[in-house]
C-alpha cells in the first residue's frame, strides 16, 4: 500500500502542474499491483523538441520519453490533440497550414498504461509575412548623400542571418559591383553595408537584396517597389548661395578662401549696393552657415568702388584682408586690415601711388606662416606711363622696395603676379606689351635684400600662371594642343641647367573630344606636392565641370573627385580652391542662376569624406 500512496501523491502533484493544460487526464488510483517500489525510482518525463521557433509552413516536431516505451505519443497544439508521434523516434514533420499567424503552444503527452505524462510547453511562432524595407539611407533618389554615414537597410522584422550573404545582398556603382561587409546589428531589424575600399563619388551608387535574403521564418524578402539608387557627389554645398543680400540682386566677384586657427573656412567676396553694403563680405563657417566677421570692409562706406582684395591668413590663423578702393579725389587707394577676434583693425594706413596722376590696378597680396607681407600693382596714369610697385610690411609701416620695375618705357605693362619664397622675399612676374599689343615679354625677378635680380631669361609670349613648388623652385601652367585641337593644361618646372621642364603628361584632360581643359591656379598641399585647379566642360562649349590634380613626382593624381554644375546654376570662372590640414579641398565658385546669367551668387563646396 506504500506503493498506492507515493502513487496518489504523485499523481497529485502531476494534476496541480497540469492544471492549465487542456485535454490532460487524470488517472485515477490503481488497485495494489504488488510490493511497493523502491523509493529512488526516477518518475517517467516527457520531453518535446521543435525544429525552430518561428516558421512559415512546417516544423519538425519530436518527442523523447525516458524509463518505459511508451504505449502513445500524441502530440498537442493550443491544448487539442491533433496528431500522434510514430515510434520509435516520435518524430513528425507538421504543417501549420491550419493556423494563425502569431504564437502557439506545442506539446507532447505519452501514455503508459493508464499514466498520462505531459512535457511542457513549447512556443512555435507562425509567420507568414514577407519582411520589407521600412527605411533606407541614403535614401533613394539622394543626389546628396554624405559618404561618411552609413548604407543601412532598416526592415520590418528580424532578418535570417544566414539568408545574408554577398550573393543575396550587393553593392553596385554604376553597375560594377562594391566589395561590401555586411553587418546585421544584434536584434537582426538593421543591416549595414560598408564598403571594404574607398567609396566611389560621382556615380549612381545602388543596393540589391534579392529573394534569398528571408525573415527566421523562411519568408522571402519583398524587394520595395522603387529602385534603391542615390548618388554620392564629390562635393557637398556648405549653405546656400552668397551675396550681400541672398534674397535680392547680386553680382558676386573674385573669391577668396582660407582656414582660421580652428580649420574653420572663411571665405570673402565682393558684392553689395552703393551706398549701403557694398563692399568686401567676410564670412566663417560655424558649422551649420556662413557668419560674418565684423562690418563690410569698405573705406568709404559704400560710396566709392572697391576694385579688387585678397584674402590671406595670419600666421596666427587671423584673416587678413587687403584691397583696393577709389578716393573722392578720383584715385585709387590700398587698405589692409587684420581680424583681431572681435573687429577689424587696419595694417598701416593707406597705400596711395607713386607714380604722379597715377592709378593702382593689377592689385596683388602675399602673407605667409612667417608673417612676412607683401604687395605688387600696377600703376598707370593718363600718358599711358606704367609701372611695378612693390611694398612690404616692415612692422609698423608699407614701406616701398627697390625702384620702380619696368623694363622697357615705351611698351605697357599687361599683367603682374606676385609670390613670397620660403624666406618671405618677394618674386613678381610681370609682363609687358608693345604700343600694339602685338608682341609680349615676361619677367620673373626676386628681391635679395639690396636689390632686384632676374631669376629667368625674358620670356617670349603671354602672361601664364607662375607659382612654386614645395622645394621654391618656378612653377608654371602651359597648355597643350591634343589631337582634338582642344588645350589640355600641364604645368612646367624651371630648372636652371634645362629650362622649363615638362612635369609629366598634361593634368587636364578627363573628358573625350574637344574639350579645353585650363588650369586655373597652382598650390601646394601640406607635404609640398603641386596642385593644379582645372576647369573642363564635360561636352564642348557645355558648363565647367571644376577639378583637382596632384604631382607625385611621377604622374598627376586626382585629389577628390568633379564639382559638376548642379541643376539651374552655371558655373563663372575657375573658382578658387584651399586646402585644409588634412588636405582636404574646399572649392569656391561663382555660379549664375539659368535665364537670368547677370545674377551671380557664391557657392562654397567641400570634398565629401
Amino acid at each position: 500500500m506504500r506503493f498506492i500512496r507515493l502513487l496518489s501523491v504523485w499523481f497529485c502533484s502531476l494534476l496541480w502542474a497540469c492544471i492549465n493544460v487542456p485535454e490532460v487526464d487524470v488517472v485515477p488510483q490503481t488497485p495494489d499491483a504488488g510490493p511497493a517500489a523502491d523509493a529512488g525510482v526516477s518518475t517517467p518525463t516527457v520531453m518535446l523538441e521543435l525544429s525552430r521557433t518561428v516558421t512559415n509552413r512546417d516544423v519538425w516536431v519530436r518527442a523523447s520519453v525516458s524509463g518505459d516505451a511508451p504505449d502513445a505519443v500524441e502530440l498537442f497544439v493550443d491544448g487539442n490533440s491533433v496528431a500522434l508521434l510514430p515510434p520509435p523516434r516520435y518524430e513528425l514533420r507538421w504543417s501549420t497550414e491550419a493556423l494563425d499567424e502569431g504564437i502557439h503552444s506545442f506539446a507532447a503527452r505519452g501514455t503508459i498504461g493508464e499514466l498520462r505524462i505531459m512535457s511542457d510547453a513549447s512556443t512555435l511562432t507562425v509567420d507568414r509575412t514577407a519582411p520589407r524595407l521600412v527605411s533606407q539611407t541614403p535614401l533613394p533618389g539622394a543626389q546628396t548623400a554624405l559618404v561618411r554615414h552609413p548604407i543601412q537597410a532598416v526592415f520590418s522584422e528580424p532578418i535570417e542571418p544566414a539568408s545574408v550573404t554577398t550573393d543575396s545582398v550587393k553593392l553596385w556603382s554604376n553597375g560594377s559591383e562594391v566589395p561590401a561587409e555586411l553587418q546585421l546589428s544584434p536584434e537582426r531589424t538593421s543591416l549595414t553595408l560598408r564598403p571594404l575600399g574607398a567609396v566611389p563619388v560621382d556615380t549612381v551608387m545602388s543596393v540589391t537584396l534579392t529573394e534569398s535574403v528571408t525573415d527566421v521564418a523562411g519568408n522571402a524578402f519583398a524587394a520595395p517597389v522603387a529602385s534603391w539608387e542615390w548618388t554620392f557627389p564629390a562635393y557637398l554645398s556648405m549653405g546656400g548661395g552668397l551675396a550681400a543680400d541672398p534674397a535680392g540682386y547680386s553680382n558676386v566677384y573674385t573669391p577668396s578662401l582660407g582656414f582660421d586657427a580652428a580649420g574653420d573656412p572663411i571665405v570673402a567676396f565682393v558684392d553689395g549696393a552703393r551706398p549701403g553694403n557694398w563692399g568686401v563680405h567676410v564670412k566663417r563657417w560655424n558649422g551649420t552657415l556662413w557668419e560674418p566677421l565684423g562690418e563690410v570692409l569698405d573705406a568709404n562706406d559704400g560710396e566709392t568702388f572697391v576694385h579688387s582684395y585678397v584674402l590671406q591668413i595670419s600666421p596666427e590663423g587671423d584673416p587678413v584682408v587687403a584691397w583696393t578702393e577709389g578716393t573722392e579725389a578720383g584715385y585709387i587707394n590700398v587698405h589692409v586690415r587684420r581680424w583681431s577676434g572681435s573687429q577689424w583693425a587696419a595694417v598701416g594706413g593707406p597705400v596711395e601711388t607713386r607714380l604722379s596722376q597715377g592709378i593702382i590696378e593689377m592689385f596683388q597680396f602675399k602673407a605667409n606662416a612667417r608673417g612676412d607681407m607683401a604687395m605688387a600693382f600696377r600703376e598707370k596714369n593718363s600718358n599711358q606711363e606704367s609701372q611695378i610697385s612693390v611694398l612690404t610690411w616692415g612692422g609698423s609701416a608699407w614701406a616701398p622696395i627697390g625702384g620702380a620695375l619696368k623694363v622697357d618705357p615705351t611698351w605697357e605693362v599687361s599683367n603682374v603676379g606676385l609670390l613670397l619664397d620660403v624666406s618671405g622675399r618677394p618674386i613678381v612676374v610681370w609682363s609687358e606689351s608693345n604700343p600694339g599689343w602685338s608682341v609680349s615679354k615676361t619677367y620673373i625677378q626676386r628681391w635679395n635684400g639690396g636689390a632686384w635680380e632676374s631669376l629667368v631669361t625674358p620670356i617670349d609670349g603671354p602672361h601664364r600662371r607662375y607659382g612654386l613648388d614645395g622645394d621654391g623652385n618656378l612653377v608654371r601652367a602651359v597648355a597643350y594642343m591634343d589631337i582634338h585641337g582642344a588645350q589640355a593644361g600641364g604645368v612646367q618646372r624651371f630648372d636652371e641647367a634645362q629650362g622649363w621642364v615638362n612635369l609629366g603628361a598634361p593634368a587636364g584632360g578627363l573628358f573625350p573630344g574637344a574639350t579645353d581643359a585650363l588650369i586655373g591656379g597652382l598650390g601646394v598641399d601640406t607635404q609640398g606636392r603641386l596642385v593644379a585647379l582645372l576647369g573642363e566642360p564635360e561636352i564642348a562649349d557645355g558648363p565647367w565641370v571644376t577639378y583637382l590634380r596632384r604631382w607625385d613626382g611621377v604622374a598627376w593624381g586626382p585629389l577628390g573627385g568633379l564639382l559638376r554644375p548642379l541643376p539651374g546654376r552655371v558655373p563663372v570662372g575657375h573658382g578658387v580652391v584651399a586646402l585644409d590640414a588634412h588636405d582636404q579641398p574646399v572649392l569656391a565658385r561663382i555660379e549664375a542662376a539659368e535665364g537670368t546669367p547677370s545674377q551671380h551668387h557664391l557657392y562654397v563646396y567641400r570634398a565629401n569624406y
